[in-house]
């Protein structure tokens, strides 16, 4: 028997990491875009890399689901295409302790799945969060790209960016001045950030005064200025930790200060928002817990999909199978969306999980019994 697990166990494994590797690759080029946003920052390349190496932890629980899945699939169809399968339960067998070490290894990768989840990924989107931020703290430039000012919401920005993002050329910044009531307008030839300063080149300065509404203009050949300090001011005061940047000790530590802060709290309303905020962090648990045992309710649908008794297996159940798997994707993506209601994310994140055990169970029992 030791030899049979070994040949399920290895034979699982060896197509679990090869479609993982297939499928972080793919994760990765659907997420080119905020690395090519990265790269255009000017980084070295050793920190596009770093930045790279983040993306792996964060996207490695969505690969390890849809691998179980065709890894346990592709076994036993395998098995049952080549009469194997029928060959072990003809020798006494149960189809039950045939699944039972692939099912053992699924339920390890979940476990592992979790601290995964809980700790890895949580760190390295933190770390990815904060290595953006501190590239746009020290260049300004970023953020004006981007147009990502949250004091000047209204503003008009227009430029054509040079050099990796460390200089452009043809700025316009016009944003509206609610003390004149008036449109004010910034033009410079080019600006350029060096060694931590932020260097303008033939700028205009076009405003009104706030006494007579006279009109303003103010030339300059060149102009300099801290360019972190100006980053500062441009951005507001800093980016908040989401619950999926804190591993699973902060988490809780987080939803005990919410609690202790509502029972403080006077005012009904203000209870309502801690309330809200604690269902978000019971929320993120119950995400958590979902992406962990994907690997074990794929694996025991691709189970249930790959075995066959007949000698062609019916299209109707890969069918039902891939509106499953694609059906538990989506709920869980569309979950996250609903993180304040807990028992609307909490049916969203766990019902496709029971589906999926329910249906494959009953699929597993009726071959059993010799009915497809």
């Amino acid at each position: 028997m030791i030899t049979l697990w070994r040949y399920l166990i290895g034979s699982y494994l060896k197509v679990f990491f090869l479609a993982i590797i297939a499928f972080i690759a793919l994760l990765l080029i659907s997420r080119l875009s905020e690395i090519a946003q990265f790269i255009a920052l000017g980084t070295k390349f050793s920190i596009v890399l770093l930045f790279i190496g983040y993306q792996i932890p964060y996207i490695l629980p969505i690969a390890a689901s849809i691998a179980s899945l065709l890894a346990a699939f592709t076994l036993f169809h395998r098995l049952s295409s080549s009469q194997e399968l029928t060959t072990l339960r003809f020798s006494g067998l149960s189809l039950q302790f045939i699944a039972t070490p692939v099912l053992l290894v699924a339920a390890f990768l979940s476990c592992g799945g979790f601290y995964l989840v809980s700790e890895c990924a949580t760190t390295s989107h933190l770390k990815t969060r904060q290595m953006v931020y501190d590239l746009t703290s020290v260049n300004p430039l970023l953020l004006l790209a981007h147009a990502r000012i949250p004091k000047l919401k209204t503003a008009y920005i227009q430029m054509d960016p040079t050099h990796h993002g460390k200089s452009a050329e043809n700025l316009l910044v016009a944003f509206f001045n609610n003390s004149t009531s008036r449109i004010n307008c910034i033009l410079a030839d080019k600006i350029e950030v060096e060694d931590k300063q932020l260097i303008a080149k033939n700028i205009a300065l076009i405003s009104s005064s706030p006494q007579n509404n006279a009109l303003i203009i103010e030339n300059q050949s060149c102009m300099e200025s801290s360019a972190m300090d100006l980053a500062q001011i441009l951005r507001s005061k800093g980016w908040k930790i989401a619950n999926d940047h804190l591993n699973l000790r902060l988490l809780r530590l987080r939803k005990q200060e919410y609690k202790i802060l509502k029972q403080k709290a006077l005012s009904p309303i203000v209870q309502k928002q801690y309330i809200k905020k604690i269902q978000k962090c019971d929320s993120e648990l119950i995400r958590r817990s979902s992406l962990a045992i994907a690997p074990f309710t794929f694996t025991l649908l691709g189970i249930a999909l790959g075995t066959h008794i007949s000698r062609r297996q019916s299209r109707g159940r890969l069918i039902l199978g891939t509106i499953l798997a694609i059906s538990t994707l989506i709920s869980f993506f569309l979950a996250k969306e609903f993180d304040s209601l807990f028992y609307v994310a909490t049916t969203l994140f766990l019902v496709p999980h029971l589906v999926i055990v329910l249906i494959s169970w009953q699929a597993l029992h009726r071959i059993k019994r010799g009915v497809e």
